[in-house]
């Protein structure tokens, strides 16, 4: 599972001819779910700069659904504030309408919110849009698509919710954990040193 928007956009074809195992990135399947929510066939999407200029969803939804419109519009400073913990208040409020405002003028019914640390804004993005616009979370997508394909292949296990996830790093631990919390609610984070080399 490629769970990046912007390593979807620009790498998942590569790694899927070198790979022997099937790989899923986030652009179908958000680009799939997009087009079976819109209604009136305009989809807007949001994403960092280098994942709009790719214009992977773009294209994905023309060979989806010809006669949706999709209206693209970068959000660089999402990323920075989530990592920073802010998902809410008056900085993010500014920061949705600064980025959204245009896409709300062009009308879009449908917004995808192409990037995987965007669903923590989900709240802010909601509030603004109004509840005429879907939002569709790729990152919820692409999860959906790989216990599919999982279910499919007889892999699916259920979760024991009596063991904990362990993550090991390497490096910057503090804040993967950080970052980890905000994303995945808690986490058990592992530092493993590495034998110096000489």
């Amino acid at each position: 599972m490629v769970a990046c928007n912007t390593s979807s956009s620009y790498a998942l074809d590569l790694l899927a001819s070198e790979l022997s195992c099937p790989v899923i990135g986030t652009i179908m399947p958000a680009a799939i779910k997009a087009a079976s929510v819109t209604r009136s066939g305009r989809v807007g999407v949001i994403g960092t700069e280098a994942t709009i200029l790719s214009d992977a969803y773009s294209r994905a939804l023309k060979g989806l659904a010809p006669e949706v419109h999709t209206y693209s519009k970068d959000c660089p400073l999402f990323v920075p504030v989530v990592e920073q913990g802010l998902t809410s208040g008056p900085v993010v409020e500014e920061l949705v309408k600064l980025y959204l405002a245009p896409l709300m003028n062009l009308n879009v019914d449908s917004l995808i919110l192409g990037c995987t640390h965007y669903p923590l804004l989900t709240e802010a993005i909601e509030s603004y849009a109004g509840e005429a616009v879907t939002i569709v979370n790729c990152a919820s997508c692409v999860a959906e698509k790989a216990k599919e394909m999982l279910m499919e292949r007889e892999m699916a296990v259920a979760k024991n919710d009596s063991k904990r996830d362990i993550y090991y790093v390497t490096d910057a631990a503090s804040i993967f954990k950080y970052l980890a919390s905000l994303f995945l609610g808690s986490a058990v984070v592992e530092v493993l040193e590495l034998p110096t080399l000489v």
